[in-house]
C-alpha cells in the first residue's frame, strides 16, 4: 500500500498491526518502520501468513458455505497528525 508524503522533510512511520481475534496474532506481519522521502511515496508490504485455515460457515439461509476471513488492521500514524486505518483480510483454504 502506498503512503505519500505531502512534507518537504522525510517520514519515519512506525504503524500498527493489530488483529481482531487473539487465534489471528502474528498473521499479518510488516516492516516495524516505513520511511517515506519528503515529497516522496513508499510502499508498505504486508505478509499474510496463517497457521490455520479459516473456517467456513453458512451463508444466510442456503446450503452453501462461506470462508470467514481471517480480519486485522494496519494503523499509519502520520508526522503531519493525521493517520490511516487499512482493514486486512486474509483467506487460507485447503491444499487444493
Amino acid at each position: 500500500m502506498p503512503i505519500t508524503n505531502t512534507e518537504d522533510r522525510e517520514w519515519a512511520i512506525n504503524p500498527t498491526i493489530s488483529t481482531k481475534s487473539s487465534q489471528c496474532s502474528g498473521y499479518f506481519t510488516g516492516k516495524p518502520t516505513l520511511v517515506v522521502p519528503a515529497r516522496g511515496t513508499a510502499n508498505f508490504e504486508v505478509t499474510y501468513l496463517p497457521n490455520s485455515m479459516t473456517k467456513t460457515e453458512k451463508a444466510g439461509e442456503s446450503e452453501d458455505k462461506v470462508d470467514v476471513p481471517h480480519q486485522g488492521s494496519l494503523f499509519f500514524p502520520l508526522p503531519n497528525g493525521t493517520a490511516l486505518l487499512y482493514n486486512l483480510n486474509g483467506v487460507a483454504t485447503q491444499p487444493e
